[in-house]
């Protein structure tokens, strides 16, 4: 899982819905640079605290780094 929430967040996260540690949880907080390859940043609304943030997403990526299944969840461009 890649979400720009701050690792600190994340790691919250994790111990309260008891996330298994062989699930990887990263952070694109510092960096946009997986948003941008994969086409999922989002500039928040003035409302949001934060200025940007991911839309949600679904990739698989075989061993050989290709692509071979994307779905991009249109809920949140609502």
């Amino acid at each position: 899982t890649i979400s720009v929430d701050l690792p600190f967040a994340m790691n919250r996260f994790r111990k309260q819905k008891r996330i298994d540690r062989h699930h990887i949880l990263l952070s694109g907080y510092h960096d946009d640079k997986f948003s941008l390859d994969y086409g999922v940043l989002m500039i928040a609304p003035k409302i949001f605290v934060v200025d940007r943030l991911m839309q949600r997403a679904a990739f698989v990526i075989e061993p050989d780094n290709i692509i071979s299944y994307a779905k991009y969840f249109e809920d949140q461009k609502r």
